[in-house]
């Protein structure tokens, strides 16, 4: 599978549950709001190596990649591994390859796919920043994302 991958892209994940308690949601109720699926940040793409014995690392190094949320004082958020999406994230883009198929849809060449999270959802704060690094990941680079407080926050309706 890794042949028909071209980059590999660190990603922060900015969900939005549409529901005041998120506590309440059952599977069907997850699927139903696209998993809360909104925006994202982008990082720094990685090519995908073209030599099987560089692919074969690669293909350890995403399984046991550590993956560390932490805020803009360093304070760990909250961690994952590679693993921790149905064993292997590569098992996602198969997943959703017979899923889509089973529609009669396809992957295509420049497809962009979205994972999911390696870590529970975490609400951002007003002012905070986010940073993502993925540690055993060979050329990674970590991502951040700041967030800014609306121009509506601390006001009363």
């Amino acid at each position: 599978m890794l042949e028909n991958i071209d980059q590999i892209i660190p990603f922060i994940e900015l969900p939005d549950l549409l529901v005041e308690n998120p506590g309440s949601l059952n599977g069907a109720g997850v699927a139903a709001i696209n998993v809360g699926a909104r925006l994202g940040v982008i990082g720094e793409p990685v090519a995908a190596p073209t030599s099987s014995e560089q692919q074969q690392a690669m293909l350890q190094a995403l399984a046991q990649m550590a993956v560390q949320v932490s805020d803009n004082t360093g304070a760990v958020l909250s961690t994952g591994k590679g693993s921790d999406i149905l064993g292997h994230p590569l098992n996602a883009v198969v997943w959703l390859a017979q899923a889509l198929q089973q529609e009669n849809l396809r992957l295509k060449r420049g497809d962009l796919i979205s994972l999911g999270s390696f870590s529970p959802l975490t609400p951002p704060k007003a002012g905070g920043s986010v940073i993502v690094t993925y540690q055993g990941l060979p050329g990674a680079k970590p991502v951040q994302v700041n967030f800014q407080p609306s121009a509506t926050s601390g006001q009363k309706d």
